[in-house]
């Protein structure tokens, strides 16, 4: 993501485009897979200390500029969520890799709602999928 386009993506969402603020973004955009808050941390630690990482990812999340997904291993992990399409990931069990999965069923939030009885209507959704790389299980 370009320098101007992440500018006018924090003032379109009510931030001011600090230093800090854009080398975050930019770190993020630069990420092939979501990562935990100890090494983005990393990554932009000349410009941002861990507690200001923490803190403009939790505004950023609820900017619905980046978001969160849970692997199920205690961390919290972060994505650029404006400068991607929809997507979900598989996740190794063994070794930890990441890789993004293209596609969504919609079809899959209609039938959510039709089993509902309290609930008339999804805005977003989470879904996963653990299981062992080809490496991890040719291991075994």
């Amino acid at each position: 993501m370009k320098r101007e386009a992440i500018m006018a993506l924090l003032r379109e969402k009510g931030f001011r485009a600090t230093e800090g603020r854009v080398a975050l973004i930019e770190a993020l955009s630069k990420r092939p897979s979501p990562e935990p808050i100890e090494k983005i941390a990393v990554s932009v630690s000349r410009t941002l200390d861990a507690a200001n990482v923490y803190r403009a990812l939790l505004a950023f999340t609820k900017a619905g500029i980046v978001r969160t997904i849970d692997f199920r291993d205690g961390k919290t992990y972060y994505e650029l969520a404006s400068d991607r399409h929809h997507h979900h990931h598989v996740v190794c069990t063994d070794c930890g890799k990441i890789e993004d999965v293209h596609g969504c069923i919609p079809a899959l939030e209609k039938k959510v709602l039709a089993q509902s009885r309290s609930f008339s209507m999804i805005d977003s959704h989470s879904l996963e999928f653990f299981g062992m790389c080809k490496a991890c299980a040719g291991k075994s």
